[in-house]
C-alpha cells in the first residue's frame, strides 16, 4: 500500500536529531559500502533533496548521480530523482520507482560528509512523490540506495555475488537469534538484567577494555535499566529510544576517550545488552 503521509506546509527548515536542515536543500554524502562484504572502492559522492517534514519524519528523495569528489552547485543543479534499477521484481508493486525516504526527526544523519551544496524550489510535483516513500528508516539508507544502484550499473556480477553471501549471513544469523530468543530472552526480566554481571567477559587481565572503562560501562547500562525500569511495564517508544540513543553515544564518546578501546567483541556484547534491554522495555531493536 502507498503511504498517506503528507508534509506539514509552510516550513523552511527544520531540526533533524539537533541539525538544522533546509527544505529544499540539496546535500552531497560520501557513499558507504553497499554491504559488510563489498570489496574497498573508490570515494563516490551522491546528492539528496530535502522534501519536508511530517508530524515525526524528515522526507528526502536521493537524486541521480555519482561523483567521485563532493558536487558542486553546477553539478547537482536539475539532477531528477533516482530511479530503481538493480534486482526487478523485488520492489512492492505499490511504490513508484523512485527513492524516496524518510526517516525520524531524532534519528541522527549517519552519513558521512554530509554538507549542504544548495537550495532550490520543491515542487508540487515531488511534494506529491512522499506519497510514495518506499519506507522509513535510517538516513544512511540514502548511501545503500545509491551505491546499490551504482553497482548495479558498473558491477552487476559482483554485486549480486555479495548480496548472495549477505543473505546467507543474515539467516544465520537470524537463526542465532531466533535460538537465543528461545533460551534467554523470553525469561529477561529488569530484575535478572540488574541480577547479572554486565559485561563479564570483559573482565580479564591485561585485556581491552581496561578496568576503567569496563567500570564505567557497567554503570551505563545499569543507569538506563534502572532509568526504564522505573517508567513502567511498557515504556513510550520515545523513552525507550532517549534512552538507549543515550547509551549509544556515551559509548561513541568514551571509546574515543580511551584511545579505541571497543573492538569488534566488545560492540557485539554492547549492542547484545541494548537489544536485551529494549526487548524487555517491549520493543523490537535500539538505535544505531
Amino acid at each position: 500500500m502507498t503511504s498517506t503521509t503528507s508534509l506539514i506546509e509552510g516550513v523552511d527548515k527544520f531540526d533533524v536529531d539537533g541539525q538544522v536542515v533546509v527544505v529544499g536543500g540539496i546535500y552531497s554524502f560520501r557513499t558507504a559500502p553497499y554491504t559488510e562484504f563489498s570489496p574497498p572502492h573508490a570515494t563516490r559522492y551522491a546528492a539528496l533533496k530535502i522534501l519536508g517534514r511530517s508530524r515525526d519524519h524528515a522526507f528526502y528523495v536521493v537524486l541521480n548521480g555519482v561523483f567521485n569528489s563532493p558536487p558542486n552547485m553546477d553539478q547537482v543543479l536539475g539532477l531528477s530523482p533516482l530511479s530503481f534499477r538493480r534486482f526487478p521484481g523485488t520492489r512492492n508493486p505499490y511504490t513508484n520507482s523512485f527513492a524516496i525516504l524518510g526517516s525520524f526527526l531524532d534519528e541522527s544523519i549517519s552519513l558521512d560528509e554530509f554538507q549542504f551544496v544548495m537550495r532550490t524550489e520543491v515542487s508540487e510535483d515531488e511534494r506529491s512523490l512522499v506519497q510514495w516513500n518506499t519506507g522509513t528508516g535510517r538516513w544512511r539508507n540514502a548511501s545503500t540506495e545509491s551505491e546499490g544502484e551504482w553497482r548495479w550499473k558498473h558491477d552487476r556480477q559482483g554485486l549480486e555475488e555479495e548480496v548472495d553471501r549477505y543473505k546467507a549471513a543474515q539467516d544465520a544469523k537470524f537463526a542465532a537469534q531466533e535460538e537465543r530468543l528461545a533460551n534467554r530472552l523470553k525469561g529477561l526480566t529488569w530484575e535478572k538484567l540488574l541480577s547479572e554481571t554486565i559485561f563479564e567477559k570483559w573482565g580479564e587481565p591485561s585485556a581491552l577494555p581496561p578496568p576503567e572503562f569496563t567500570a564505567a560501562a557497567r554503570d551505563q547500562i545499569r543507569a538506563a535499566i534502572v532509568e526504564l525500569q522505573s517508567v513502567g511495564a511498557k515504556p513510550r517508544k520515545a523513552k525507550v529510544r532517549s534512552v538507549l540513543r543515550a547509551c549509544v553515544e556515551w559509548f561513541n564518546a568514551a571509546d574515543e576517550n580511551f584511545g579505541g578501546v571497543i573492538e569488534t567483541v566488545e560492540r557485539d556484547d554492547i549492542l547484545e545488552a541494548l537489544e536485551e534491554i529494549a526487548y524487555v522495555a517491549r520493543h523490537k531493536s535500539p538505535p544505531r
